[in-house]
């Protein structure tokens, strides 16, 4: 995080009152174009969608589903929008992004994938609604940095 803080670069102060047009440009702007849709209803109606090329971080306590969360709009981004997507995570490795990204295309339990008796890893035929599901031209749109850092 503190090395994407050093990219910044600083601005001047500004004066309120010379901010107010500017502003009131920006969000005429973005009431019309909208953010990128998260396929979550609620969430799109709350925030008029994500706003393209900004950082959004997901924080929580462990256990409630940040990493879930987070690869969902990753993945609705990257593949229903077609816009580009980043996955950042701490507590995952790449292997395990990718593993949950194919958990949640292919629509194949996470426990299957994880237990080693998923059909394309043990060579068995891979049944073709799955196959159907693995669409996978618009994940080249999806970047990946995880440390998998453990306690």
């Amino acid at each position: 995080m503190y090395d994407v803080t050093e990219w910044c670069v600083s601005e001047d102060f500004a004066v309120l009152v010379d901010m107010l047009q500017p502003t009131l440009d920006e969000i005429e702007a973005v009431g019309a174009q909208g953010g990128v849709m998260t396929g979550f209803t609620d969430l799109d109606r709350l925030l008029n969608g994500l706003p393209a090329g900004r950082l959004v971080i997901v924080a929580g306590r462990p256990g409630l589903g940040k990493s879930t969360v987070s690869m969902d709009l990753a993945r609705n981004s990257a593949i229903r929008r077609n816009c580009a997507s980043a996955i950042f995570s701490l507590e995952l490795s790449k292997v395990e992004i990718v593993v949950r990204l194919l958990s949640a295309e292919a629509r194949v339990p996470l426990h299957v994938l994880r237990s080693g008796s998923c059909p394309m890893a043990t060579g068995r035929n891979w049944p073709a609604e799955w196959g159907e599901q693995l669409a996978f031209g618009d994940l080249v749109r999806m970047l990946f940095q995880a440390s998998g850092f453990r306690l």
